[in-house]
């Protein structure tokens, strides 16, 4: 992606906002938070979020009417949050134009997901030629570029966000000898090179930090003797993309 995502997250509740808050910032989206809809409202009057998280009991305004606002005046996706509302309040707020509901508590990773479900299909509205979204797969590994996420076996891999980008990088250049000179530029957007051994560094945080879960996909970062690091890509484990 060519800049960040905005989230804005609107909860009374700061533990809430901040647990949020630190799990979507790992992922490189930029969020702000609020406790009220008077703020929240004139956050999102002063610039363009990608998704609005709220929890539907704000103090300062009713459900539906944050609901039908966010909707109508901000045209921003809308994530609403709330302890089990009955039937009748959950349509009512999807017929006011939100984009998913979640019931507290919630697990962090269903959230995650949730969040990058809307993200993905409201970035390829506003650009149906969006392809750089495709989730890179191998046997026992995927990296999804949208959601910044690495899964090894199902499980999730977190990595901060260069060991994130390096893991891409690599992948997309699948079967390709990388030298250090190569990815300092590329993923590090350094232009002197004298301390080469950054790259070694990251490449070792990675291989321990996916080690843990698969010693096999670990061997998918190769490393060629005094040159670089390659993505291995053999036969055995050809990547595919999807969308």
């Amino acid at each position: 992606m060519t800049s960040q995502l905005k989230v804005l997250v609107a909860d009374p509740d700061e533990r809430i906002r901040h647990m949020i808050r630190s799990t979507l910032e790992r992922h490189d989206l930029s969020v702000k938070t609020c406790p009220n809809a008077k703020d929240a409202i004139h956050l999102l009057s002063a610039e363009h979020f990608d998704l609005v998280i709220a929890e539907y009991h704000l103090h300062d305004m009713a459900g539906d009417e944050f609901c039908w606002l966010v909707h109508r005046t901000y045209e921003s996706p809308l994530m609403l949050l709330s302890h089990p509302l009955d039937e009748r309040q959950i349509v009512n707020a999807f017929q006011q134009g939100i984009d998913d509901f979640i019931a507290k508590p919630f697990q962090m990773h269903e959230l995650e997901m949730r969040v990058f479900a809307i993200l993905k299909r409201s970035q390829i509205k506003a650009n149906p030629s969006i392809v750089t979204f495709s989730a890179i797969r191998f046997p026992e590994i995927e990296i999804n570029p949208l959601t910044k996420s690495v899964y090894v076996q199902g499980k999730y891999v977190p990595l901060t966000a260069i060991e994130f980008k390096l893991l891409l990088y690599l992948a997309e250049h699948t079967d390709k000898v990388c030298s250090r000179e190569e990815l300092l530029r590329e993923v590090w957007n350094y232009r002197s090179f004298d301390d080469t051994r950054t790259v070694d560094t990251h490449i070792k945080r990675l291989r321990i930090k996916i080690g843990e879960i698969s010693n096999n996909v670990k061997k998918y970062i190769c490393t060629v003797r005094g040159f670089g690091y390659r993505f291995d890509a053999t036969s055995n484990h050809r990547a595919t993309q999807t969308g």
